[in-house]
């Protein structure tokens, strides 16, 4: 019953938060910080990480090395290191694992520490609800309630309406070259706690360690942090909104993944020219290898095909 109660005043933070953002999207949450170290807060972020499993980071610390440690143990101590400013987050281990579908092509993905795990999830927690409130229809990537499903679903709609011509690409290294600056910027049009900042720049310039060496840079949100898929929905907000009065045809983001629905190829040509100026006025690129423009006929049996 306690746990249940729990969950449900977190759920009713999120949903103040939300609801609060939704309301005013003028305005800058200022108190914050004392929410991301409530004891409830930091016990469904540890819910969050324990439930995803995953790998030790640099200090070999294991899901079930925290659990002979001490779960409770460990919260209180990040609670209290977060509440008098001596946390620090670890640098994040460096890997490489195949793409999928690409064996022989790989992608880098950073291990937070178990501990800088439940801290980001914390902060996750937190921070998502306000800028849910601003997220356009457009984005289904990695957000509360939106599937990949959903995404399809707008796709099909889209080209029963006629809008069969597709430019598709994505961003090129998205989670590594999102500038810090550029995101900072977006994270502070809707909060201005400054504890709360200073906690995310921690996160950010913590770097990644390969080979025994730290590396840290002034652009990424290393692949494989919790926070990392919502930061990068936050940065790509300013895409989706720019969309909105420069676009041409239906966009349809998921992640860093791109779609635009149009009605003919030479509006499907100028969507990719739209994509390339907003994405630089961002700092970031289109991968020309998966870059195309494809027509999307009715089959015989009044599905879609790629062609």
């Amino acid at each position: 019953m306690a746990r249940t109660a729990k969950q449900d005043s977190v759920r009713e933070l999120q949903r103040t938060l939300y609801r609060a953002a939704k309301a005013d999207p003028g305005r800058r949450f200022h108190a914050l910080y004392d929410k991301v170290h409530r004891r409830d807060v930091m016990e469904r972020a540890w819910a969050l990480v324990r439930a995803n499993k995953g790998a030790a980071g640099i200090d070999r610390q294991t899901i079930a090395d925290v659990e002979e440690y001490g779960i409770a143990k460990l919260l209180g101590e990040l609670a209290a290191d977060l509440k008098d400013g001596s946390y620090r987050p670890l640098a994040a281990r460096r890997v490489f694992i195949p793409k999928p579908g690409r064996p022989t092509e790989q992608r880098p993905l950073s291990i937070p520490s178990v501990r800088d795990r439940v801290v980001q999830a914390a902060l996750k927690t937190v921070i998502e609800p306000i800028f849910e409130a601003d997220m356009l229809e457009c984005s289904y990537g990695f957000r509360p309630r939106r599937s990949q499903h959903d995404a399809l679903q707008v796709l099909i709609d889209e080209a029963w309406d006629g809008r069969r011509w597709v430019a598709e690409s994505d961003v090129s290294n998205c989670f590594a070259a999102i500038p810090h600056d550029g995101l900072m910027s977006a994270i502070e049009e809707r909060i201005i706690d400054r504890h709360v900042l200073k906690l995310l720049r921690a996160m950010l310039r913590s770097g990644v360690m390969m080979d025994g060496a730290v590396e840290r840079e002034v652009a990424g949100t290393p692949q494989g942090g919790v926070i990392s898929p919502c930061l990068c929905n936050v940065y790509l907000h300013r895409l989706d909104r720019q969309w909105a009065t420069r676009g041409h045809g239906v966009l349809v983001r998921f992640a860093d993944d791109l779609l635009t629905m149009c009605l003919t190829r030479v509006e499907a040509e100028a969507a990719l020219i739209a994509l390339r100026e907003i994405l630089a006025e961002l700092g970031l690129e289109l991968k020309d290898a998966k870059t195309r423009i494809v027509f999307v006929p009715r089959t015989q049996r009044e599905g879609l095909v790629c062609r």
